[in-house]
């Protein structure tokens, strides 16, 4: 399962973790396109959604969907 909080790496490292685990799946590039589909969107009404949020978030629609 992919952890949203580690301090220990940077923003691209765990977007890198996040992108990785989604390609297990072979579903990457979805979850990359949904990512930063939802950045964007999110931003756009709120200012304050991290790119780490949209890249989880992706991640759990998708899989979930594909599980």
């Amino acid at each position: 399962m992919v952890e949203k909080e580690n301090f220990n790496m940077s923003e691209e490292e765990q977007i890198e973790e996040i992108l990785e685990e989604a390609n297990a799946y072979n579903l990457r590039s979805e979850v990359k396109a949904v990512a930063e589909k939802i950045y964007k969107e999110k931003n756009t009404q709120f200012h304050v959604f991290s790119r780490i949020d949209a890249y989880v978030r992706a991640y759990h629609e998708i899989i979930n969907d594909y599980e």
